[in-house]
């Protein structure tokens, strides 16, 4: 049996809200066999998110938007935000993989702090979709 599929997702930072990310993470579950772990407010994510065995929801009282001026300190000024929390569910091993859709410093910050980086890797990784149609 191969490794389980477990993905945070920081819900509370999409550009197009909560809802378009709770859509993607119905998708993603039923498209790659993969669970996803919500992470934002709790009774937001509840609302929108029917009940679903490989969908759970973690709750993270804080958000890091993208008027944040320095992103190190938001990260550390708001330890409940919903890209710190889903960093750190990937370093307590709850979630292999994290994502954030938005600000991209405060996302590379919380992977640094939380995450250890691959020998001979000092700067962070952005992951982007490139289209080949």
């Amino acid at each position: 049996m191969g490794l389980e599929k477990i993905i945070a997702l920081d819900t509370m930072t999409a550009e197009d809200g909560i809802s378009v990310a709770v859509k993607g993470a119905l998708e993603a579950v039923e498209k790659y066999d993969c669970r996803v772990i919500l992470v934002g407010d709790e009774c937001k994510l509840k609302s929108l998110c029917p009940s679903h065995n490989n969908i759970s929801i973690e709750n993270a009282s804080e958000v890091i938007g993208m008027d944040e001026k320095n992103p190190i300190r938001a990260v550390l000024k708001k330890p409940d935000s919903s890209v710190v929390v889903a960093a750190r569910l990937v370093a307590e091993g709850k979630a292999q993989a994290f994502v954030s859709p938005r600000n991209t410093g405060a996302t590379g910050i919380a992977a640094k702090k939380y995450l250890k980086c691959l020998e001979g890797v000092d700067k962070i990784p952005i992951v982007v979709r490139m289209p080949t149609r």
